[in-house]
């Protein structure tokens, strides 16, 4: 029976805004500062948006598969599709932006490559080359169909994704396999937060019983959480997206996000726009460091200001739906921009 999950586009909007958040908040960093304090707790915090994503993303593998059979030829064809082409086409258009900009982009094979294997044609895009290797894990990952193992193997992969984040370079056999496996792209440095993605798809109802029953102690997770998010946040010292703490936050900020859900759905305006955004996400995601460097080459961005930065934000989500729009009036545009449904199911 085909399951509704109102959740999920609305976390992945949030997820999204947050992820625009960080690449706009960029513009108030002139190293090692941020024009401001807020602007530096913005860019830090917003930095949760990423991982969610990879969560997402695993509930929404697992779910394309729970209780159908899987069909191998489908699911090339389906995530070929959906990310690798507009990966491919998005990649080259901002090695076009940086070619117009005056960078030499093709200096030699080895750096052509690397645009391709680890996602650095542009900032963002490294998720995308992450998102496609669980997709290479996930033929053998949906075998497992027990609930209880499912849940040891996201046990499992906590350590491994931990260890990830403190050993230094690995060094192996081969300099191309060096670079991919000690690259922020590499699937063990996101390995967890798929898996929680899992776990969240199928333990979805027992997850949001507990999201029920126990608010005011999720709502103390979340005030500790942040507490301790602000303490370690300063001037001068900058956090990535993917850390060992994050490990932590991330399962707290998921059930926050949940628990408060019922509340945020009771305004229709409110639930209306975070459902659009959630289903655009993927294209927001993948046109709004363009939409940036537009705004930036008509009006120099540089360095916002906490208030100036809200309204670029506003401006650019804006613009890039606006984007997608013109771009899904183009054919075959969905190779280009992948697009959500109205609701997941």
């Amino acid at each position: 029976m085909n399951k509704y999950y109102d959740e999920i586009p609305y976390i992945r909007a949030i997820a999204c805004m947050m992820v625009v958040l960080v690449h706009v908040s960029s513009n108030s960093y002139e190293g090692p500062y941020f024009a401001d304090n807020w602007s530096l707790y913005i860019n830090q915090f917003s930095r949760l948006g990423t991982p969610v994503f990879a969560v997402v993303s695993g509930f929404l593998l697992f779910h394309s598969v729970n209780g159908r059979s899987f069909q191998f030829g489908r699911f090339l064809r389906s995530r070929t599709t959906k990310i690798v082409i507009p990966f491919v086409i998005w990649s080259f258009v901002y090695l076009g932006v940086r070619a117009y900009l005056g960078e030499d982009v093709f200096p030699n094979v080895r750096q052509s490559m690397k645009y391709f294997l680890l996602g650095t044609a542009q900032y963002h895009l490294y998720f995308i080359v992450t998102v496609i290797q669980f997709y290479l894990l996930f033929p053998l990952l949906q075998l497992i169909k027990n609930k209880q193992i499912m849940l040891g193997v996201l046990v499992v992969s906590l350590p491994i994704n931990y260890w990830w984040f403190q050993k230094g370079d690995i060094s192996l056999f081969s300099d191309p396999v060096n670079t991919i496996i000690n690259h922020q792209s590499f699937i063990f440095y996101w390995i967890a937060y798929f898996m929680m993605g899992s776990v969240l798809q199928l333990y979805y109802p027992e997850i949001k019983a507990v999201c029920s029953k126990y608010k005011y102690w999720i709502v103390i997770a979340f005030i500790g959480m942040i507490t301790l998010a602000f303490y370690e946040i300063e001037q001068g010292k900058l956090f990535a997206s993917s850390r060992v703490e994050n490990l932590l936050y991330i399962p707290i900020w998921l059930l926050f996000l949940l628990m408060v859900f019922p509340f945020v759905n009771k305004n229709t305006t409110v639930t209306t726009i975070l459902r659009v955004i959630g289903n655009y996400s993927m294209g927001i995601y993948l046109v709004h460091p363009l939409v940036i460097t537009i705004i930036d080459q008509w009006y120099a961005l540089r360095p916002l200001v906490s208030y100036q930065l809200v309204v670029v934000f506003l401006l650019v989500m804006i613009l890039s739906m606006l984007l997608i729009r013109v771009i899904l009036w183009l054919p075959f545009s969905s190779y280009m921009i992948p697009v959500g449904k109205n609701k997941l199911k």
